[in-house]
Protein backbone atom coordinates (compact mmCIF):
# COMPACT_ATOMS: atom_id res chain seq x y z
CA UNK A 1 0.00 0.00 0.00
CA UNK A 2 1.56 3.47 -1.06
CA UNK A 3 1.26 6.37 1.00
CA UNK A 4 1.46 9.83 -0.17
CA UNK A 5 1.38 12.74 1.83
CA UNK A 6 0.26 16.22 0.34
CA UNK A 7 -0.98 19.47 1.21
CA UNK A 8 -4.75 18.71 -0.63
CA UNK A 9 -7.10 17.21 1.26
CA UNK A 10 -7.86 14.69 -0.68
CA UNK A 11 -5.49 13.16 -2.93
CA UNK A 12 -6.16 10.07 -5.83
CA UNK A 13 -3.47 7.76 -6.48
CA UNK A 14 -3.12 6.14 -9.50
CA UNK A 15 -1.61 2.77 -9.67
CA UNK A 16 -1.39 0.24 -12.51
CA UNK A 17 -3.73 -2.09 -9.95
CA UNK A 18 -5.71 0.11 -7.94
CA UNK A 19 -6.63 3.62 -6.61
CA UNK A 20 -6.97 4.76 -3.48
CA UNK A 21 -8.50 8.04 -2.57
CA UNK A 22 -7.03 9.31 0.81
CA UNK A 23 -7.59 11.82 3.25
CA UNK A 24 -4.92 14.30 4.35
CA UNK A 25 -5.23 13.96 8.78
CA UNK A 26 -1.50 15.19 10.16
CA UNK A 27 1.70 15.84 8.04
CA UNK A 28 2.75 12.70 9.73
CA UNK A 29 -0.45 10.40 9.11
CA UNK A 30 -2.63 9.66 6.29
CA UNK A 31 -5.52 7.59 6.15
CA UNK A 32 -7.13 5.17 3.77
CA UNK A 33 -10.73 6.97 2.77
CA UNK A 34 -11.98 4.58 0.20
CA UNK A 35 -10.25 1.39 -1.71
CA UNK A 36 -11.92 0.84 -5.10
CA UNK A 37 -9.77 -1.69 -5.66
CA UNK A 38 -12.46 -4.17 -6.26
CA UNK A 39 -14.59 -2.35 -7.92
CA UNK A 40 -11.82 -2.09 -10.90
CA UNK A 41 -10.41 -5.75 -10.74
CA UNK A 42 -10.09 -7.45 -13.52
CA UNK A 43 -9.64 -4.05 -15.87
CA UNK A 44 -6.89 -2.84 -17.55
CA UNK A 45 -4.06 -0.42 -15.84
CA UNK A 46 -5.04 2.09 -18.23
CA UNK A 47 -8.24 1.24 -20.13
CA UNK A 48 -11.46 2.70 -19.37
CA UNK A 49 -11.45 4.13 -16.01
CA UNK A 50 -12.93 7.35 -16.18
CA UNK A 51 -16.22 5.11 -15.92
CA UNK A 52 -15.24 5.02 -11.96
CA UNK A 53 -12.62 7.77 -11.55
CA UNK A 54 -15.20 11.02 -13.05
CA UNK A 55 -18.69 9.92 -10.84
CA UNK A 56 -16.38 9.97 -7.77
CA UNK A 57 -14.59 13.25 -9.01
CA UNK A 58 -17.80 14.77 -9.62
CA UNK A 59 -19.04 13.89 -5.78
CA UNK A 60 -16.13 14.90 -4.66
CA UNK A 61 -16.60 18.23 -6.51
CA UNK A 62 -20.03 18.35 -4.80
CA UNK A 63 -19.02 17.57 -1.11
CA UNK A 64 -16.26 20.42 -1.69
CA UNK A 65 -19.15 22.80 -2.50
CA UNK A 66 -21.36 22.01 0.39
CA UNK A 67 -18.68 22.41 2.81
CA UNK A 68 -17.94 25.73 1.53
CA UNK A 69 -21.82 26.05 1.34
CA UNK A 70 -21.90 25.87 5.14
CA UNK A 71 -18.45 27.35 6.25
CA UNK A 72 -20.65 30.73 4.78
CA UNK A 73 -23.64 29.59 6.46
CA UNK A 74 -24.01 33.20 8.25
CA UNK A 75 -23.84 35.13 5.11
CA UNK A 76 -26.60 33.00 3.83
CA UNK A 77 -28.33 33.30 6.23
CA UNK A 78 -28.14 37.21 6.86
CA UNK A 79 -31.57 38.95 6.63
CA UNK A 80 -29.85 41.91 5.52
CA UNK A 81 -28.48 40.61 2.33
CA UNK A 82 -31.19 40.45 -0.26
CA UNK A 83 -31.58 36.99 -2.47
CA UNK A 84 -30.58 38.48 -5.45
CA UNK A 85 -26.90 39.65 -3.74
CA UNK A 86 -27.00 35.87 -1.92
CA UNK A 87 -27.30 33.68 -5.41
CA UNK A 88 -24.57 36.15 -7.18
CA UNK A 89 -23.02 35.31 -3.46
CA UNK A 90 -23.56 31.56 -4.65
CA UNK A 91 -22.35 31.70 -8.20
CA UNK A 92 -19.72 33.40 -6.97
CA UNK A 93 -17.94 31.08 -4.43
CA UNK A 94 -19.82 27.85 -4.46
CA UNK A 95 -20.47 27.04 -8.37
CA UNK A 96 -16.81 27.72 -8.93
CA UNK A 97 -15.62 25.05 -6.36
CA UNK A 98 -18.36 22.63 -7.70
CA UNK A 99 -17.34 23.30 -11.05
CA UNK A 100 -14.17 23.37 -11.22
CA UNK A 101 -12.71 21.51 -14.59
CA UNK A 102 -15.78 20.45 -15.59
CA UNK A 103 -14.81 20.78 -19.41
CA UNK A 104 -13.42 17.24 -19.28
CA UNK A 105 -16.49 16.05 -17.20
CA UNK A 106 -18.73 13.52 -19.21
CA UNK A 107 -21.96 13.83 -17.76
CA UNK A 108 -24.03 10.91 -16.92
CA UNK A 109 -27.43 11.38 -16.29
CA UNK A 110 -26.72 9.95 -12.65
CA UNK A 111 -24.16 13.08 -12.48
CA UNK A 112 -26.57 15.51 -13.26
CA UNK A 113 -29.15 14.50 -11.06
CA UNK A 114 -26.72 14.89 -7.96
CA UNK A 115 -25.46 18.02 -9.82
CA UNK A 116 -29.30 19.28 -9.66
CA UNK A 117 -30.17 18.18 -6.67
CA UNK A 118 -27.12 19.90 -4.47
CA UNK A 119 -28.09 23.09 -6.88
CA UNK A 120 -31.58 23.26 -5.68
CA UNK A 121 -31.14 22.68 -1.99
CA UNK A 122 -28.63 25.58 -2.11
CA UNK A 123 -31.41 27.69 -4.23
CA UNK A 124 -34.08 26.20 -1.58
CA UNK A 125 -31.86 27.54 1.30
CA UNK A 126 -31.53 31.21 -0.41
CA UNK A 127 -35.29 32.02 -1.55
CA UNK A 128 -36.91 29.82 1.56
CA UNK A 129 -40.19 29.03 1.64
CA UNK A 130 -43.16 30.29 0.16
CA UNK A 131 -46.42 31.35 1.60
CA UNK A 132 -49.88 29.99 0.16
CA UNK A 133 -53.13 32.19 0.02
CA UNK A 134 -54.72 29.82 2.95
CA UNK A 135 -51.79 30.47 5.30
CA UNK A 136 -49.49 27.48 4.87
CA UNK A 137 -45.79 27.69 3.79
CA UNK A 138 -44.51 25.39 1.43
CA UNK A 139 -41.24 24.62 -0.44
CA UNK A 140 -40.75 26.10 -3.71
CA UNK A 141 -40.96 23.38 -6.74
CA UNK A 142 -38.00 22.65 -9.05
CA UNK A 143 -39.98 24.86 -11.78
CA UNK A 144 -40.36 27.82 -9.21
CA UNK A 145 -36.34 28.01 -8.51
CA UNK A 146 -35.84 26.82 -12.56
CA UNK A 147 -37.96 30.22 -13.38
CA UNK A 148 -36.14 32.32 -10.37
CA UNK A 149 -32.80 31.66 -11.58
CA UNK A 150 -34.02 32.48 -14.94
CA UNK A 151 -33.09 28.76 -16.42
CA UNK A 152 -29.16 29.14 -15.63
CA UNK A 153 -28.69 26.16 -13.85
CA UNK A 154 -25.60 24.50 -13.37
CA UNK A 155 -25.78 21.84 -16.05
CA UNK A 156 -26.40 24.21 -18.44
CA UNK A 157 -23.15 25.84 -16.83
CA UNK A 158 -21.59 23.02 -17.78
CA UNK A 159 -22.13 22.86 -21.26
CA UNK A 160 -21.59 26.86 -21.81
CA UNK A 161 -18.05 25.89 -20.31
CA UNK A 162 -17.58 22.74 -22.60
CA UNK A 163 -18.64 24.96 -25.69
CA UNK A 164 -15.84 27.75 -24.45
CA UNK A 165 -13.26 25.18 -24.38
CA UNK A 166 -14.17 23.51 -27.25
CA UNK A 167 -13.92 26.81 -28.99
CA UNK A 168 -10.31 27.88 -27.17
CA UNK A 169 -9.42 24.14 -28.51
CA UNK A 170 -10.10 25.15 -31.58
CA UNK A 171 -8.51 28.76 -32.19
CA UNK A 172 -5.68 27.12 -30.81
CA UNK A 173 -5.05 24.36 -33.57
Amino acid sequence: MVFLYTPNPITLILCPTYFMPLFFNAPHQCTPFLNLRPLIFGLKPFGSLSCIILPLLILLRIIAGNRDFYANQKMFQNKLLSKKSKLKLYWTLIRPVVTYACEKWVLKENSIQKLMIFERKILRKIFGPRKEENGLWRIKTNEELDELIKRKNITRFIKSQRLKWLGHVERLG
